[in-house]
């Protein structure tokens, strides 16, 4: 360490050991503020000390070398030999009381800056201005102020009305954006995303329950755009003739049966019951029958098994169903007409 404690300056500015002492890296921050709390003898000899330590960090490592001990005490002393941008007049912060870097900060003179350099610099700004605002038009607010006024009720003053009129600001949004979709309505796939569209649109409004008279106002306005825009969306698919080109559709989810994620023994016993039923023309109360004796035959045939196989047992008679409509739609056969696409 090079610090004036380490190199042992006198009063007469004299190091006595100039090569300094040895200190552990971690332990340099807190040597060098303790080493601020002595009488230094010039603030220039001690600025010159911190700066000779960080000096002496920096030359004893290269710089991809410094650990974070070492860089630490380096900026630490980097920032207590800075004093600011005007050294001649400002004190030290480190050598200098409080009361004396006060009194001295306050007698530091700024300049005090032409008028006619002001009022030009303003008016240049205000000309910069008002060109900006000339080109871009300025968008009126939809939601009114409603925190700033106090002769609005209290209700309508409240942090929830002003947050549910933002929500209706952006529903709002949502809803001119899609209008103005709806001018380039050209295909029925654009008529059906401008139909989802609307759809979620609808359900966000509705979410907006709070009962306070500006919002119920706002929300028949928007209901109101709704309707008259889903007329107009009908008006403009009138307009478009239907396309004799192929539609694209995926009907493999309907062989996906969900029979296949079953067991053996369990997709044998559904089996039995569908084939019962879909073939050999039996009730659906004779089905359920009979799935309920193949459940009882295989749970007498899993306990002479033992316990050993009670798990896996347990699962098989799970997926077995109770009734034939579960039984059916193992094998996507329900109660629906299903249309395909040719």
């Amino acid at each position: 360490c090079y610090c004036m404690g380490c190199c042992e300056v006198d009063q007469t500015r004299m190091a006595k050991n100039p090569p300094g002492k040895l200190q552990l890296e971690r332990h340099k921050a807190i040597h060098l503020r303790d080493t601020s709390s002595l009488d230094p003898a010039t603030p220039d000899a001690c600025r010159a000390a911190v700066a000779n330590l960080a000096l002496g960090i920096i030359s004893q490592r290269g710089g991809t070398e410094l650990n974070i001990d070492s860089l630490s005490a380096t900026l630490f002393a980097a920032s207590l030999c800075n004093n600011g941008p005007d050294l001649d007049s400002q004190p030290s912060k480190l050598w200098a009381s409080r009361e004396e870097f006060q009194k001295d900060a306050t007698n530091t003179n700024v300049g005090v800056l032409d008028i006619t350099d002001v009022v030009g610099a303003v008016g240049w700004i205000s000309s910069e201005n008002m060109s900006d605002a000339s080109q871009v038009p300025s968008i009126p607010s939809i939601t009114p102020s409603l925190v700033d006024d106090p002769t609005l009720p209290r209700q309508e003053r409240s942090h929830r009305t002003v947050k549910a009129h933002q929500v209706l600001d952006s529903i709002a949004a949502q809803i001119q954006a899609i209008e103005q979709r709806t001018l380039e309505l050209e295909l029925m796939e654009m008529r059906a995303a401008l139909w989802a569209q609307l759809g979620g649109v609808r359900k966000a409004l509705a979410a907006v329950n709070r009962c306070a008279p500006s919002l119920v106002s706002r929300k028949d306005q928007l209901f109101l755009s709704l309707r008259k825009l889903e007329k107009q969306i009908d008006e403009h698919a009138k307009n478009i003739d239907a396309t004799s080109k192929a539609v694209k559709y995926d009907s493999s989810h309907h062989f996906n049966y969900p029979i296949n994620h079953c067991d053996e023994v369990a997709q044998v016993s559904v089996f039995i019951g569908v084939v019962s039923v879909v073939l050999f023309g039996l009730s659906r109360q004779t089905g359920k029958f009979i799935l309920g004796v193949v459940s009882i035959i295989l749970t007498l045939t899993f306990k002479l098994l033992g316990k050993s196989v009670e798990t896996l047992c347990d699962h098989i008679l799970m997926q077995i169903p109770t009734n034939m409509n579960t039984a059916l739609q193992h094998f996507n056969l329900i109660m629906c007409t299903t249309t395909y696409a040719v």
